[in-house]
Order: structure tokens, then sequence, then C-alpha cells
């Protein structure tokens, strides 16, 4: 079973995707229109996203 190195495990990681699908769903519903670059926030959300889980994989990869 292959898995995202950069992934934690789905019971350490409950907390942080839930807040992260509701602010999620709050910017689809209840934010602003498409905003140009770094003022869209669900750009910003994917990106902080990205950030999360490239940090756990540098961490793994040290680890290892």
């Amino acid at each position: 079973m292959s898995r995202d190195l950069g992934a934690p495990r789905w019971y350490q990681d409950i907390p942080w995707r839930l807040a992260y699908r509701l602010r999620w769903l709050g910017y689809v519903f209840l934010g602003p229109a498409q905003l140009e670059g770094d003022s869209d926030p669900l750009v910003r959300l994917k990106r902080e996203r990205k950030r999360r889980y490239a940090v756990r994989a540098a961490k793994r990869r040290l680890t290892e």
C-alpha cells in the first residue's frame, strides 16, 4: 500500500483536516470572488496545505 511520504497518519491530522475543510467551504460559499494571484484566499489555502505536507516530507526524509 503506497502512501504519500509527506502525509501524516489520519488520526494525527483529523483536527487540521476538519479546520481546512471548514475554511475551504467558507471561502467557496461565503468568501470573496476569485481574486488575482496572492490575493485569492483559496490559492493561499492550497499553498498552506502544500507547505504543510512538504515540511512533513522533509522531516520524514531526515529521520530515515
